[in-house]
Parts: C-alpha cells; structure tokens; sequence
C-alpha cells in the first residue's frame, strides 16, 4: 500500500467503472432509505395521526401533513415516538435495521473505492471490498420483509412503492459493483518501481566514459550542442587508454 498522488488511478482505468458502480449503488440505496414512499398503505382508522386514504410509509418517515405559515402541506415527516409503538412490530423493525447496516456498509464502501484513485492496493483489499459489496446487497434485499410486517398486513391495501423499488435496483447494482471491484487489477508500478520514478533512477545506467550529446534549438533558431562524458573525463580518458592498449 503506498499514496500515488491524488487521482492517479495506480490500478489503471478499470478503477474508475468500479467507483462509479460503487457510487450510483450507494445514491439509490439512500434514496431508498430517505423516501417516505417504500410502501403505500391505505388505511381509514389513523385520523388521530392525520392520516385518510392512501399513505406512504418509508424506513425513516411516513407521509402525513404538516403547518408551515397557517399552511397545510403534505410531506414526508419523520417517525415519532407514538408512530413507532403503533405501526412498528418486530418485522418493521427488522427492516429498519437492514437498512442501517446498508447504510454502513455501503459508506463504509464507498469510501474504501474512491481511496483506491491515489493509493496502491494490495488483491487481498478489493477481494474483501467485494464482499462487502455483495452484503450490502443482501442487507437491501431483505429490507423488503417489510411488506409481511403488520402494518402491510393488517392495512387493506398495501402497495409495493418507489422506495421497495429503488431497493431492488440497489441491490442489483451492488452486486454488479463487487463484481466490478472483484477485478480490480494488482497496481500498475510496484512500490519500488514507484519511487524510482519519482528519484529519477529509472534512468539508463550507461557505462562511464560513455559521451551523451544534447541539442537545444531557441525560438531565435540558434542551436547550441552540449556533450558531456558519463563519469567525467578521468573516466573517459581511462576507457580510451583501456580501449588503445587493446
């Protein structure tokens, strides 16, 4: 592991298809999570909780209405603690849960891709950074069994919303994204090979008394020619007593 510079992308283009997966898996999973609308419940008997008709429900909010200047908007709210000990059985609460470690895992993730545009890696990191991504699919996936909890049971309509939907695709490109990830090649330049390039060591190693000749032309046109002597000149004339005497 060692820092490249800041975008370099040391394990190659394929890097950039594996963050962008990473990144739109990551966005629809949140909105999943964010919407009030997962569910749409149909329900005539919550006029206490200014709810009549058809509502939607979501991992963090509920749709209800709400004051703003003397007036009544319709939106999402968020829970409080009398929406939770009336619609929240073990099953809903199960699926909150799902979402929260999707939600960890899946920034945890993200994350850990977007390190790899300025930092080399060893295989072993993206084989693991896989497999989280595999199991933040899971964990959207299974914030579905919301839709066998009470409230969508005991409600007489209960519809499948934009939220269920949005974790559906999530979970799909998650696994599109660990595969993405899961190929990530070794870095292009060892370490090693890294810092030598940066000292300049990857320069050819010429044999002393070798002569070198530079060229520079000027905007005027005027051309001067340098030539210096690998070693310096000990060396030079060494190599050529060396080079008479055989």
């Amino acid at each position: 592991m060692g820092f490249r510079g800041c975008c370099s992308m040391p394990h190659g283009s394929h890097t950039t298809f594996a963050m962008l997966s990473v990144v739109c898996a990551y966005i629809l999973s949140w909105v999943s999570q964010a919407t009030c609308h997962y569910v749409e419940i149909t329900d005539t008997n919550w006029e206490d909780l200014g709810i009549d008709g058809e509502f939607g429900f979501g991992m963090a909010s509920r749709e209800g209405y709400f004051w703003i200047d003397s007036t009544l908007y319709r939106g999402c709210v968020y829970y409080t603690d009398t929406d939770r000990s009336r619609f929240f059985d073990a099953t809903w609460k199960a699926a909150i849960a799902m979402a929260s470690l999707s939600s960890v895992f899946g920034l945890a993730s993200l994350i850990c891709i977007l390190f790899a545009g300025c930092f080399a890696f060893p295989r072993r990191y993206f084989i693991w950074l896989s497999r989280s991504c595999v199991l933040v699919a899971v964990f959207d996936a299974l914030t579905l069994i919301a839709l066998s909890s009470d409230l969508c049971k005991d409600a007489p309509s209960c519809k499948f919303s934009t939220g269920a939907g949005l974790a559906i695709a999530a979970s799909v490109l998650w696994l599109i994204a660990a595969a993405s990830v899961g190929k990530v090649p070794e870095a292009e330049q060892t370490e090693e090979e890294y810092i030598r390039g940066l000292v300049g060591a990857d320069e050819p190693n010429l044999p002393p008394g070798t002569v070198q000749t530079t060229q520079t032309t000027y905007p005027d046109g005027r051309t001067e020619t340098e030539t210096t002597t690998v070693g310096g000149d000990d060396a030079a004339a060494a190599a050529a007593a060396a080079t008479k005497n055989g």
